[in-house]
Parts: C-alpha cells; structure tokens; sequence
C-alpha cells in the first residue's frame, strides 16, 4: 500500500527545536510515522494567561479567608456575646494579612499590568518597557515585604520571620535567581526555542535529532511539574499553613479541620496548575516526539531469538528488531524505536506519553477523590465556617473537575480512534 505525501503547504513549519551550534541535521523530511491530525481549536486548549492566574488567585484567596474563619470564628449567636461579627477581626495582624495577599496574588498583578503594557506600549519599545516594568514590580514588593517583616518583628521573635520567607529561600535553592519562575507559571525561556514559544514537534528520519528533541521536551516537562510543585506548595503554605502557624496559642480551634483545609487546598492547586500546564496541544507534542522515539524491551539470556545486530545511534529500528547493547539483547516493541536501550529516561517518556490519555486521567482521578472526599466532609458538617469553607472550595473544584473531564474525553477519543484505525489497516494491508 503506498503513502500519500503530505503536500508541502499542509506540512507544519518547523521551528528550531535545537540549540544554535548543533552539529545535528535539523531538516525537516519526509517522517516515517504517520501523526493524526489534531483539531485546532481555542475551546479546548489552554486558556488565556491572565484567565487562568486569575482563578488561581481568586481560589487561593479563598482559601486563605476560609481558613482565617476557621481560626477567628467568634460565637456571634450567642446572647450575651461581645462581638457582631462573625470573625474576631481584632486577632488578626494587617500586616501578614497584607504580606499574604500580596504574595498570593503577585503573578496575576504582574500579568495584569503586562497585559495593559503591551496594549498601551508601542511595539518597539515594548522590550525595554517590560524590562522597566519587571524591575518596578519587584522593587514594590520587596518594599512591601520588608514593611510587612518590620511590623510582625515588632510583635514577634525572628522564628516567625523565617516561616514567612522559608519558601523563598527554598525558591532560591529550586530556581536559583532566576526572576521569571516567580512572576510566572508557565515561561519557556529557559529553553532552547526562545520567544516564549510553545514547544513544536519537527518530524525527522535522524534518530539523533529525535533523541536530541526528546532531551528538550523533557527538559521543558520536568520544568512545568517543578513549577507545578512549587506554585502549590507555596500558595497552599501561604493561604492556609502560615494563617495557622502565627495564630495566638491560647485560641481554641479544631486543628482536624485547620489541618484538611490545608491539605485539600494543596491537592486542588495542584489539579488545578497542571490543568493549566499541560494544555492538550502540549501534551500532543510530547505524544508525537514519543512516537519517534519508541521502546526496547530487553529480553533474558534465555530466550529464543533471532541473530542480533549491533546498535547503532544513528538507525531507527523497525518494529520486532533485535539489537545486541553492551552486552544485553533488546527486542524493539513499537512502531520504530531510536531510543537508547538502557536509558530508563527515554522508557518512562514513551510511557507516560504513547498515550497522552494516561496523564490526564490520572490527574482527574485525583480531582475526582477530592471532590468526593470534600462532599463527604460537607455532608457531616455541622456549624456555619466548615459549610461555607467547603462550598466556596468545591466551587472551583467542579470547574477544574469539568475542564480535566472534558480534556480527558477529548484525548481519549482522538488516540482511541487513531489506534483502531491504525490496526485496520494493518489487518487490511496483510490480508492483501
């Protein structure tokens, strides 16, 4: 059965997916696997920058007001009581409420106030603009933040001052003094195809480029999922652990739910960042150079085979070929395989992404577990501030529930269908 050609108008462009001084082919060629055509449309892809850093901020903000009511509720109901309100308003400190607010929200006012920059800017002197614009940023939140320390230091020991800037200096020791991480979520400048890019597959015969490709992707996967960690991590700590940490030790509260609240506001910004990470064009990106790059298996002394040939790093390998590598035998089980036989980096990188469906599904199972076990608490919930905490939670839980459901059918549906009619015209192509 012969190929179609793709004609040269329909072929994606290529962008340079290597560094500058590779002495590797980098042309674009006929490719030896035939992709599916993904759907472009701006429904199911990933949302507008300052969209999504905007939910996070508002979820994040949530939790921490929640978790402020957990601590300071008042017994407002009762007759003789000496307050109004709800909240004992007065056992809080403004300045770590102010100190919280602006770290919490420092990434959607960067993204806001680029946003209006580069509508007001002109373009050539847009660069310079957002360089100025970057350094006044930060210079007004290290003021605020050296104001807000000075305040809690007069009222506290410097024990407290190390719980407010400890993931700070734990962002000093992830990113080093990278500025970017910090103002936002998802930046690919650190990566060998500049711009701020979105990563872009290049087919190639070349099983150095594919391998040289993959080293990138993952590079730029391993990235997201820090950053992922680290925005979690830290808006969790932020809005629910340093609330509770610099409460007085004398206030009664119930620490099972100080401590869920916690936990469930950790493991919905987690869902959350890597719904807005790991878009489905990515994900097919690193699907397709997944394809290229194939598996070995490696068989025992024992088995029955046929004659090894000796692995070579510039071949691409047929389906069912025995290789012969430093000493061991490995049997090829993917379409065409130039991946290294014993590098388990290249094995877990066609697992995760042969099916692109497998990550979001495991992404969804834990939303789903969490919305099940937050329904749970909401059904033996008893007084007002565990009610509300949970209802404002599961708010925004049902809309990241909705996308990653939503995503995760899509993607299913697309490689599903691929697969079988791949195995179709395999069967047909051998019954002729």
């Amino acid at each position: 059965m012969s190929r179609r050609r793709i004609p040269l108008s329909s072929r994606p462009t290529p962008i340079p997916t290597f560094a500058a001084n590779s002495s590797f082919n980098n042309e674009f060629s006929e490719p030896i696997i035939k992709h599916i055509q993904f759907i472009q449309t701006h429904n199911v892809s990933q949302k507008n920058e300052i969209v999504n850093e905007f939910i996070i901020f508002m979820f994040t903000l949530i939790a921490a007001s929640s978790q402020f009511v957990h601590l300071y509720r008042s017994v407002w109901w009762f007759p003789d009581s000496y307050t109004n309100y709800t909240v004992n308003f007065y056992l809080i400190d403004t300045s770590l409420v102010l100190f919280i607010f602006v770290m919490i929200g420092r990434r959607f006012f960067y993204c806001l106030l680029m946003k209006i920059l580069e509508i007001s800017c002109p373009v050539k002197h847009l660069p310079i603009a957002e360089k100025s614009l970057k350094i006044l940023f930060l210079g007004v939140l290290e003021a605020i933040f050296l104001i807000c320390n000075v305040k809690i230091f007069q009222n506290l020991n410097i024990v407290y001052i190390f719980y407010l800037l400890y993931p700070i200096i734990l962002y000093l020791v992830i990113f080093k003094c990278k500025i970017d991480p910090f103002l936002k979520i998802n930046h690919n400048k650190d990566m060998p195809y500049l711009g701020g890019q979105e990563p872009v597959h290049s087919c190639s015969n070349n099983a150095m480029d594919i391998r040289q490709e993959v080293y990138l992707l993952r590079g730029d996967f391993n990235n997201r999922f820090k950053q992922i960690i680290f925005t979690s991590v830290l808006n969790s700590y932020y809005a629910s652990f340093i609330p509770w940490c610099f409460v007085n030790k004398h206030l009664f509260y119930s620490k099972f739910w100080v401590t869920q609240h916690l936990f469930f506001t950790w493991i919905s910004l987690f869902t959350m960042c890597a719904g807005y990470c790991f878009p489905i064009k990515y994900c097919d990106v690193l699907h397709r150079s997944a394809i290229h790059l194939g598996q070995w298996a490696k068989l025992s002394p024992r088995a029955t085979h046929a004659p090894p040939q000796n692995w070579s790093k510039t071949q691409i390998f047929p389906y069912g070929s025995y290789v012969k590598y430093s000493g061991e035998v490995y049997k090829s089980i993917s379409e065409c395989t130039s991946a290294f036989p014993s590098d388990g980096g290249h094995q877990r990188f066609y697992i995760l992404f042969k099916n692109p469906s497998m990550l979001y599904l495991i992404i969804c199972s834990i939303q789903v577990m969490t919305v099940l076990f937050q329904l749970i608490l909401l059904f033996y919930s008893r007084e007002y501030q565990y009610i509300i905490s949970i209802g404002l939670l599961l708010i925004t839980n049902y809309y990241t529930l909705f996308k990653l459901i939503r995503d995760y059918l899509i993607v299913k549906n697309i490689y599903q269908t691929n697969n079988n009619n791949n195995s179709n015209q395999s069967n047909n192509s051998s019954g002729t």
